[in-house]
Parts: structure tokens; sequence; C-alpha cells
């Protein structure tokens, strides 16, 4: 599911973009939402919300389909796991990207440049 905003066709560089309202977050419990181009998975995990490249590193798949299970998001194609917080595979030693996400007022922001 994808949901368009317009705030998303800026560039990013360094900025933080509102890429959906909360409530809808809160009714859909995950979006794909598209930021300058990079397909982002936004989600909510126990209260927090949460943001990861949407792209799985290992085949490309959607990670709009995978499953939580403990700390872990896991990749319906393939099942490679990976840190809710730190996008890290362990058995793989790889990163899957995520990204800064945060709540100001109804806005979900979200932060793309790396050590945002």
């Amino acid at each position: 599911m994808t949901a368009p905003h317009p705030e998303t066709a800026i560039d990013v560089a360094d900025e933080w973009v509102s890429v959906c309202l909360a409530s809808d977050l809160s009714r859909a419990g995950r979006l794909v939402v598209d930021v300058a181009g990079t397909p982002v998975l936004v989600m909510w995990n126990d209260g927090d919300p949460l943001a990861f490249h949407d792209t799985c590193i290992h085949k490309g798949r959607s990670l709009s389909e995978a499953v939580v299970f403990g700390d872990r998001l896991v990749c319906a194609g393939h099942q490679w796991s990976f840190d809710l917080r730190t996008g890290y595979c362990k058995v793989r030693d790889r990163y899957q990207p995520v990204y800064r996400v945060s709540i100001d007022g109804d806005d979900v922001v979200v932060n793309l440049s790396p050590g945002a």
C-alpha cells in the first residue's frame, strides 16, 4: 500500500520529510511511502514508529510483507531477519537501511540522511 504525500517530491538531503499522518499509519499499521524516489516502509512497533528502506537487501522483495518476530523484522521472501533498530542481519553480517523517524503533531516525519 502506497500513501502519496505532497512533501515527498522535494530534495530530502539532510531534511526531515513528512510522509504520512500518524492517524493513517495507526489505522494501517504499516505503509510504504515514496520519499524522493526511495521506497520507505513506515510502521509501528510497541508504540514506536520505525522506518526501513522497503526493498530487502537480499533479493529485492518489499518488506511491507515482512513480519515482526521479537526484535527482528523477518522478510517474507527468504526469511532474512533484521534488527528493528539497526537493520543488522547477524547471520549475513549485512545491514538493511533504517531511517530516523519521529512524530511531529499528527505527521510522521522521516530523515533519509545517514546519521541524521
